[in-house]
C-alpha cells in the first residue's frame, strides 16, 4: 500500500513540475502601466485602435507583454502609421504609434518563437456626424475616441448614457409665475 501512495505522489509531482514548462503566455498588446487580464471586467487589451488626423496630439504607446521578449515588429502600410519600439517601461516593452495618412494597415509584433499579436489601425481624416432630434451625434463607428477601440464602448458608453439621463432627471426646472 505504501509503494502505491509514493507511487502516486510521484506521478502528481512530475505532472505539476512539468506544467511550469508550459507557463509562456501569448504575446498581447496592452494600454497603461502594465496588463489587466481580468475576465468579466473591462481590460486594458488592445487588438484595434481608431485615429483621427484633424484630432491627433503626439503619439499613441502600447504595451507588450508575454511571449519570449525578442520581439518584432511588421507594419504593412507604413504610409498610414509611423509604428517603432519605445523602449521599456514597468518591465514592458513598448511600442509608439503616429499616424500619418488616412488608411488603414495591420502590425504584427512577433516574438523569437513566431507567436504573436496583430493591432490594426485605421486612421481616418476627421470624425464624422449626422443630425439627429437631440442635436448633432457621432456616427456609431465613428464615436470612438481618438485611442479607443470597439472594445472600449462596452465599458464608456453605457456609462455616459446613465450621466446624460440623470443630468436629464437633475436640470432645474423654470418656476411658474403666480
Amino acid at each position: 500500500m505504501k509503494k502505491q501512495y509514493f507511487l502516486l505522489t510521484l506521478a502528481w509531482l512530475l505532472f505539476a513540475v512539468s506544467g511550469c514548462k508550459d507557463d509562456y503566455r501569448s504575446v498581447v498588446l496592452f494600454e497603461g502601466a502594465e496588463p489587466v487580464y481580468q475576465v468579466g471586467t473591462c481590460d486594458n487589451l488592445v487588438s484595434s485602435l481608431a485615429f483621427f488626423l484633424s484630432e491627433t496630439e503626439g503619439e499613441t504607446v502600447l504595451g507588450i507583454d508575454g511571449g519570449d521578449g525578442a520581439y518584432s515588429l511588421t507594419n504593412e502600410h507604413e504610409s498610414v502609421a509611423a509604428v517603432t519600439f519605445a523602449g521599456d517601461s514597468n518591465g514592458y516593452r513598448r511600442i509608439s504609434i503616429q499616424p500619418l495618412a488616412a488608411g488603414e494597415t495591420v502590425v504584427r509584433v512577433m516574438d523569437g518563437s513566431g507567436s504573436g499579436a496583430q493591432l490594426r489601425i485605421t486612421v481616418k481624416e476627421r470624425r464624422e456626424y449626422k443630425m439627429s432630434k437631440q442635436g448633432f451625434e457621432t456616427d456609431s463607428y465613428t464615436h470612438l475616441r481618438p485611442h479607443e477601440t470597439p472594445e472600449h464602448l462596452v465599458c464608456r458608453l453605457p456609462l455616459e448614457k446613465k450621466n446624460r439621463q440623470q443630468n436629464q432627471h437633475h436640470m432645474p426646472r423654470e418656476r411658474e409665475q403666480r
